[in-house]
């Protein structure tokens, strides 16, 4: 789906066709809305669909036509069988083409929402890199909110499994270690990019000393969101192993319990096996022998089980 902003009296609104100095946002666009963003601006169809690629990692490019940037972004899907939100994160590409700014993301985020959210409505479109710092800025408090989330999700899990090893939450659990290490890696790649975001002539020409705060604050919550679901993915991890040690320790306490059972039920059987022998055993001729030999067998048994327990083995 394809929206077209452009800026009156420096507030964005929402515009019908495209135009000098115009942001045309592309959300889970349609291949024909894609090839035809391709024929207007003459953009080769490659540089259209590559923020299509959920692998796509973050990165920024020149060419005598345009300027490219990719971004990861955080996204989520609503999961009910597992009673919270499922996160990943995805490409963002903005294509600055001819006096317009294009934003391409195969799916329709809050990023760009919380735009038109926040309590400064006033953004410049006449000035892009403006706007792109202020996507960035969404996108670094995006991803501090979902980590928060996710935090909250593992708590849960945590509390559930401590009180039932149940194969659905370590199940739960394996997936909020996956998506922090995709938060991580993304984050990490958005990093490196906007490092060399800021050697980019064409992207610091004109930036006024606020914009240039803002630019470093981005980078210093982005990096605040790395170390953070750097942290995050450790205590999970470690949590994961401590959780991983009980369940083999009480497999192993079970193991051991039936062990122990099965040497005292052991030595009741051979007690009455030697009895059913073709032998001669003691108390065979005596009237009561049935009630001797269950009385020495239980006694023997309740014996066992007295040792057994008093070593810890039951």
């Amino acid at each position: 789906m394809l929206k077209i902003y452009k800026s009156e009296d420096g507030v964005l609104v929402e515009a019908q066709e495209i135009e000098p100095r115009t942001w045309i946002d592309a959300s889970n666009p349609t291949p024909e809305e894609l090839h035809n963003l391709a024929k207007y601006f003459k953009l080769p169809v490659e540089t259209i669909t590559d923020p299509l690629d959920v692998d796509e990692r973050a990165r920024c490019e020149t060419d005598e036509d345009y300027n490219m940037i990719i971004y990861r972004i955080p996204t989520f899907e609503e999961n009910e069988a597992k009673g919270f939100r499922h996160y990943f994160t995805v490409p963002l590409g903005i294509v600055l083409v001819q006096d317009c700014m294009i934003t391409i993301c195969r799916r329709d985020t809050n990023i760009i929402h919380n735009l038109f959210k926040q309590k400064n409505k006033h953004m410049y479109v006449k000035h892009f890199p403006y706007l792109i710092l202020q996507i960035f800025w969404q996108t670094s408090l995006t991803y501090l909110s979902d980590l928060k989330d996710i935090n909250t999700n593992t708590s849960i899990v945590q509390r559930k499994l401590e009180s039932s090893m149940s194969n659905k939450h370590l199940f739960g659990m394996m997936a909020q270690e996956k998506t922090l290490v995709y938060f991580t890696t993304s984050l990490r790649s958005n990093d490196f990019m906007l490092d060399r975001l800021k050697r980019m002539a064409f992207f610091r020409k004109g930036l006024s000393e606020e914009e240039e705060d803002l630019l470093e604050d981005v980078i210093v919550e982005n990096r605040q969101a790395l170390e953070t679901a750097k942290i995050y993915n450790d205590i999970l991890t470690g949590m994961m192993d401590a959780f991983a040690s009980v369940i083999n320790n009480n497999v192993n306490q079970i193991l051991k319990t039936f062990a122990s059972i099965s040497l005292v039920f052991a030595w009741a059987t051979l007690i009455f096996s030697f009895y059913g022998m073709n032998v001669t055993i003691p108390f065979q001729n005596n009237k009561l022998h049935l009630v001797l030999i269950m009385a020495i067998t239980i006694l023997t048994c309740i014996v066992m089980l007295i040792l057994f327990w008093r070593k810890k083995l039951l």
